[in-house]
């Protein structure tokens, strides 16, 4: 028997992508399609496949046609003011707005494709102008006539405030939508403090790492600085640093424990504290002048991981590792396949992966150990296999080595942020030598054995945790005494 497969990928009848993927005898549950990331453009697109098998001896043929339908979501425009956060105080003179460092987050769309919708509102401020409309005339009666310099299409704004002129102790809020032509747009702001005392420069908050404020990854450091031209203050306090907004069930700050390092101009976050979904503003206070002190603030959205369906609406953080299973829930290795199955999750970005790996812990073999440079004792070392990546919720049919067995799933959203399940031990038993010969003998075959199948269709998790079984199982023989030296 002959078997051929092309898969085809149309948008609006017209077809997109054509290729054979696969040689001809390919393993029928082994037929896949890997797109690498930005190969298709946004849109709803028909993924077909069309497997053709042919008996030559007796002039048979069939084909079987299977289709889905497949959506590609643009990521939304990540709306950016720079890097100096959502509140500055600022000195009655030159002010200086930037949002052209706003991007959609593959880098896809050129900066001349962004739009700029400028508005501006007075949130305190004496005495305020009659303002008659929106938009760039509202930036201008509140702030001053732009300087020639300025760009409001390209996202940069220059006033100088001395022309209104602003009054001292003044809030003035400027907001800004950038939108990109299929693309959800981005939407911020930044509250401009005026000093209280016109001898008094500006100050501000100023993100190193971790900087999209509109999706906060909680597993990483966020950095942020106050930049080095702000002035030491002669008083205790010098930069104080204080969380002024966060969701309501955040338990807080720990400033001991939950931080790498906080200073007079430094604060670093240990990843993992900002867990809980929602809004949180961190605040530095200068106290300079304690008569005026000024404040900068950084406000960011930290977005929910991904999370089972059955528990969407269920605010909490833990995970029960019941939500993904090993079926079968045992057996013995190489003559037993598992396959690892995990309820559908949701995520507010869009599509999911899922990635598993395993840990074998073998039965009564000694594991090797290893001691790095600077450590006294040596420390065993762990057998991890990487076996499955792919973006349903569910492996193929695995070989698992035998020994003690944790796994461990990881449910990442295409932005970064993940959820870990770590399921149960179980234990894989040893097979009988004689089908550890049978099973090397039909995986190795150089004619249709699945090793080489499996490699030329870059199937390497899956060809090597076949490899990597079949020596565990050699190992745990050989341990307990069965001869295979002529195996």
């Amino acid at each position: 028997m002959k078997a051929s497969v092309r898969w085809t990928v149309r948008q609006n009848d017209t077809q997109v992508l054509s290729m054979e993927v696969l040689p001809d005898d390919v393993i029928a549950d082994k037929l896949r399609l890997d797109l690498p990331p930005n190969t298709l453009p946004a849109g709803l697109f028909m993924v077909q496949v069309t497997v053709t098998m042919e008996v030559p001896e007796v002039g048979h043929t069939s084909i079987g046609v299977a289709q889905t339908w497949l959506e590609v979501l643009p990521f939304p425009i990540v709306a950016f003011t720079g890097f100096t956060g959502t509140t500055r105080s600022q000195a009655v003179g030159h002010l200086r707005v930037t949002a052209f460092l706003s991007h959609d987050s593959r880098c896809q769309v050129p900066n001349d494709q962004l739009s700029y919708n400028w508005t501006c509102e007075a949130v305190s401020y004496p005495n305020p102008p009659v303002i008659t409309s929106g938009g760039i005339p509202a930036c201008e009666a509140l702030l001053g006539p732009l300087e020639a310099d300025s760009d409001p299409d390209g996202g940069f704004l220059h006033f100088d405030m001395n022309t209104v002129p602003v009054p001292l102790g003044s809030v003035v809020k400027v907001r800004v939508t950038i939108a990109a032509e299929g693309h959800q747009p981005g939407h911020t702001y930044v509250d401009v403090h005026t000093t209280g005392d016109i001898s008094l420069g500006g100050y501000n908050i100023v993100c190193l790492q971790n900087c999209n404020p509109g999706d906060l990854l909680a597993h990483e450091i966020l950095h942020l600085i106050i930049p080095p031209y702000v002035p030491a203050s002669p008083n205790s306090g010098l930069n104080l640093w204080t969380l002024v907004e966060a969701p309501a069930d955040f338990p807080g700050i720990d400033w001991t424990n939950d931080t790498l390092l906080v200073n007079d101009d430094t604060l670093q976050v240990r990843p993992n504290v900002f867990t809980v979904p929602g809004y949180y503003t961190i605040r530095a206070t200068n106290y300079f002048d304690v008569n005026f002190p000024r404040i900068g603030e950084y406000r960011f959205l930290v977005i929910r991981n991904p999370v089972p369906l059955r528990l969407l609406q269920d605010n909490s953080a833990e995970i029960p590792p019941d939500v993904c299973s090993v079926r079968p829930a045992g057996g013995v290795s190489l003559v037993d396949k598992f396959c690892i199955v995990c309820e559908d999750f949701y995520d507010e970005v869009g599509p999911l992966k899922m990635d598993v790996k395993y840990k074998v812990e073998p039965g009564g073999v000694e594991a090797a150990k290893v001691r790095f440079p600077g450590e006294r004792q040596a420390a065993p070392t762990d057998i991890v296999l990487n076996v499955f990546s792919g973006w349903v919720f569910y492996t193929y049919m695995l070989n698992i080595a035998p020994g003690n067995i944790t796994i461990e799933v990881v449910i990442s959203s295409a932005d970064g942020r993940h959820t870990t399940i770590q399921l149960e031990r179980f234990f894989i038993a040893n097979p009988a030598i004689e089908d550890l010969i049978a099973y090397t003998e039909e995986f190795f075959d150089s004619q249709v054995g699945p090793f080489y199948k499996l490699l030329s269709t870059r199937s390497s998790a899956e060809t090597f945790s076949g490899a990597v079984a079949a020596a565990s199982v050699i190992v745990n023989l050989a341990n307990n005494g069965d001869d295979i030296t002529e195996k």
